[in-house]
């Protein structure tokens, strides 16, 4: 021991050699920094991301594609799940073989009252195909969240 040296000052040089290196803080955007995003499928996501440029996603229902969505990519993780803003959808309604809308279940009127609500505050959907079998549909969202399950196919667009 050094006679110069303080009691507090070996208790901190003590410390040091018994603390542990902090760990790297885990989240979304530390994964998408990631340096293995460069290469392999998520790079396409990675790199619209960085070049600011959108994207192409069709997602789908359990037998059939049920929208084709256009807009910015802003977040995606490991599953496949992506954040997006100004997106354009393009959707799909499924009707019986007299044209009519396939039948739901039933609600309670609360219930029906709330989920129109919600359906108003997005702007207003245009009808732009009717047949027999579908009815599509288009819409415009501001913000996005699209599960990694229902992803089909995704494609930058010019």
């Amino acid at each position: 021991m050094n006679s110069k040296t303080l009691p507090k000052q070996l208790s901190t040089a003590k410390e040091e050699k018994n603390s542990k290196p902090k760990k790297k803080v885990k989240n979304v955007f530390t994964y998408m920094d990631s340096t293995y995003q460069t290469k392999g499928p998520k790079s396409l996501l990675y790199r619209s991301i960085k070049e600011n440029r959108r994207i192409k996603v069709w997602t789908r229902s359990h037998t059939y594609v049920r929208s084709i969505c256009t807009g910015y990519l802003v977040a995606f993780d490991q599953y496949w799940n992506l954040a997006m803003t100004d997106v354009d959808e393009i959707y799909r309604i499924p009707g019986d073989k007299f044209g009519n809308e396939m039948p739901t279940k039933k609600l309670e009127a609360s219930a029906v009252e709330d989920s129109l609500n919600e359906f108003k505050n997005i702007e207003s959907n245009v009808n732009l195909y009717k047949s027999g079998r579908f009815n599509l549909f288009e819409r415009h969202v501001n913000q996005l969240f699209i599960r990694g399950d229902n992803i089909v196919t995704v494609t930058l667009t010019d």
